[in-house]
């Protein structure tokens, strides 16, 4: 049998509880040179689990305390881009996985000269054992692989953002596709809705002033949310239901961006908002 050497390349993985599908993740990309998982002190196995995988594990904050989501996705991120062992790093969430096809492509990529030193990536949704070609919200690439001696670091949070100069350091994009595995998102089921997201959202509104809330918050982001319902209608005018998500899951992203407006409008005028 013929046994490939690892790939020098690190991937990256930011855990919390990442339950028993974390496997799936891990022993996609079983074949690199480094797996380093920064785990917020999860009390599932989560670790345990990385370990049996050869992975380094380390620890998102200086606390010891059990649980701790991540508040600062950049910062975290910054840290695993010094952490890594290789130059070439690429970013998986841990409800993703690698395939073959894309291993294979980079392992071209990081063994051979190459003019670019960052990639965007595309990837396919799975739900359900089926894939999505289908879907309102960021279907653009995402720069997920980078080689770090072109100075790139993550910019921004909740929106964090792989930044360097491009300029300089030319980049591209990868032929082949990642998966993302897709469940009902909790914002879907009321009582479990992922207030820390929302609450990121808000600290970001309160930095605003009364003309800028008005504006960008009130404003820009209503006309928005009546442009994704828009395209939601046009979206299973166009594609039917076979290859795009129930509806329930689209119309999550509408509810999600309501409650962003609502939430920052009632602590403007109350102090306080509801998740």
């Amino acid at each position: 049998m013929d046994h490939k050497e690892k790939i020098p390349c690190t991937v990256y993985i930011m855990t919390l509880n990442a339950g028993p599908d974390f496997c799936r993740c891990l022993e996609s990309v079983k074949d690199y040179g480094e797996i380093l998982v920064t785990d917020g002190n999860s009390t599932d196995g989560t670790q345990d689990m990385a370990r049996e995988y050869g992975a380094k594990v380390i620890k998102q904050s200086d606390s010891d305390e059990p649980n701790i989501p991540i508040t600062d996705f950049a910062a975290v991120q910054n840290r695993c881009l010094q952490e890594a062992k290789f130059d070439w790093i690429f970013q998986l969430d841990m409800d993703e996985s690698m395939t073959p096809e894309i291993n294979e492509e980079i392992r071209q990529i990081v063994t051979q000269p190459t003019q670019y030193w960052g990639y965007y990536v595309p990837k396919k949704i799975v739900y359900k054992g089926r894939i999505i070609k289908y879907y309102n919200g960021s279907e653009g690439l995402e720069m997920k692989f980078c080689n770090r001696t072109s100075g790139a670091v993550m910019k921004r949070s909740p929106h964090h953002r792989l930044e360097f100069d491009t300029q300089k350091y030319p980049v591209s994009s990868l032929k082949n596709s990642y998966l993302a595995y897709f469940t009902i998102p909790p914002y879907n089921e009321g009582k479990n809705y992922p207030k820390r997201f929302l609450d990121m959202e808000i600290k970001e509104v309160r930095k605003q002033n009364l003309t800028q809330f008005i504006y960008w918050t009130l404003i820009i982001r209503s006309l928005k949310t009546l442009k994704k319902i828009w395209k939601i209608f046009v979206l299973y005018a166009r594609h039917g239901f076979k290859e795009t998500f129930p509806p329930e899951i689209e119309f999550a992203r509408v509810q999600y961006s309501l409650l962003i407006i609502l939430g920052s409008l009632r602590e403007r005028i109350f102090g306080n908002y509801i998740p």
